[in-house]
């Protein structure tokens, strides 16, 4: 055992600080040394310096698990759920059989909302669920997960309260593996949250075909109508399939199909099991980010707007479509990006063929609902921006932003009323409420 770990172990923090700082300056790229050095100042109250240490541990090796698992300690200690669920997440994904870690996620995501599936483990795995999404992947309405009685049996803080940063801990391998599944696919550390459980729910979901389909008939993967008919179980473990035998077009109809119905937590499980594999595919990424934005529509604390933008900008880098880039769009809108989502929207006018080196022809023709999406949100940029400018220089912009406003009504005069934009994925309450206020604007 090193020094400057038997020295914290005792108890003996001022000696192992001193210890881990003389280590650093024989070696300054030993990552361990500044990771012992950060438990440490931990545990002496020093959370900042903590973090410090551990970020310049990662900086010298960002594979080392156990810095990962400290850092999410001590930002959790800070208030910061968030950000250690990111850490925590990165552990596991790095040393699957870490399980301080795994425990660490499972108290953090508890306090973001986030409960075990049925209240306790199954087979030595935790299954979980989002707060208030669908209790049964059986498309029965239940009650929402809550979390178990305060009977002792619960963690109560977050394990680690060792001092050994490098204590071994025993279990099964088929515990280890299980766990290793759930994670293997969060290419976003953001929706670890969402997809730790898909591996098991896919599981689960397959297993029970035979009693799903009987009695009903068994959807045609080429016809969308059909898709729409099945029930919801039916239509998760279609997508599940596909996507899996590598068909991501098909696999997208269902997964859309889930996503028009709200269906959240059955799209993480169809999607999950493909997230390595497919991890550079842009519909996988873009759908992975209308997941996020609308569980984020749907008041879910665990994600955020840059969860699906970060998604919408992988696709859009590999792939620019026209829903893409208005997606990315309103993901920068939603942030407060002007400029970028101005970018994001002329761009989707011009892979639309309405962009700046379309011809006459093609601009007076009548736009698609695509196309006027992007003009409405340059509208909303236009009165934004005219809120913030002088008078004068205002008064254009707002203009501006009538016309644009003019020419979306003109050419669709019903799927941009408030109405019928409450039933749009895009459009957040927030900016259906801003283009209520465009609407409302008349000429000076």
């Amino acid at each position: 055992m090193e020094l400057e770990q038997l020295l914290a172990e005792t108890g003996k923090l001022t000696e192992a600080i001193a210890v881990c700082n003389r280590a650093i300056q024989d070696d300054p790229n030993n990552a361990e040394a500044y990771d012992r050095l950060g438990w440490a100042l931990s545990q002496q109250g020093y959370l900042a310096e903590a973090i410090s240490a551990y970020n310049q541990a990662l900086r010298v090796n960002p594979t080392l698990a156990e810095a990962h698992n400290h850092l999410g300690l001590a930002l959790s200690q800070q208030g910061n759920t968030r950000e250690a669920i990111r850490a925590y997440s990165r552990a596991i994904q790095l040393k699957p059989n870490l399980e301080e870690a795994h425990r660490n996620l499972d108290v953090a995501l508890r306090k973001q909302g986030v409960y075990p599936a049925n209240g306790s483990p199954q087979n030595g795995y935790t299954s979980f669920r989002p707060m208030g999404q669908a209790a049964a992947l059986s498309g029965r309405p239940g009650p929402a997960t809550r979390p178990p009685a305060s009977n002792g049996s619960t963690p109560s803080t977050a394990v680690g309260q060792s001092l050994s940063p490098d204590r071994p801990q025993t279990q099964s391998s088929e515990h280890s593996k299980r766990r290793s599944l759930a994670l293997a696919g969060a290419g976003t550390v953001g929706l670890t949250g969402l997809l730790l459980g898909g591996w098991l729910l896919y599981g689960q979901l397959a297993g029970s075909l035979p009693k799903l389909l009987a009695g009903q008939p068994t959807p045609s993967i080429e016809n969308i109508r059909d898709l729409k008919q099945a029930s919801t179980p039916v239509v998760t473990l279609v997508a599940a399939r596909q996507l899996n035998q590598g068909d991501i077009q098909v696999g997208e109809r269902a997964i859309e199909v889930l996503l028009d119905r709200g269906a959240l937590t059955q799209t993480a499980t169809a999607l999950t099991p493909i997230l390595n594999k497919e991890a550079d595919d842009p519909i996988v990424n873009f759908l992975m980010g209308r997941l996020a934005w609308q569980f984020v529509q749907s008041g879910n604390r665990l994600y955020t707007v840059e969860d699906a933008r970060q998604s919408w900008e992988k696709a859009a880098r590999i792939k620019p479509t026209v829903l893409n880039q208005n997606a990315l769009g309103f993901a920068y809108y939603a942030e407060g990006q002007l400029d970028r989502a101005s970018q994001a929207w002329l761009q989707a006018l011009q892979t639309a063929g309405e962009g700046p080196d379309s011809t006459a022809m093609e601009q007076t023709a009548v736009s698609t609902q695509d196309s006027l999406t992007a003009y409405a949100g340059l509208a909303l940029i236009s009165m934004k921006k005219a809120e913030k400018e002088p008078p004068r220089k205002g008064a254009i912009l707002q203009s501006e932003a009538i016309n644009l406003r003019q020419r979306v009504l003109m050419d669709d005069p019903v799927n941009f009323q408030p109405k019928a934009l409450r039933k749009n994925w895009l459009w957040s309450e927030q900016t259906i409420k801003e283009w209520e206020t465009l609407l409302s604007l008349k000429r000076k």
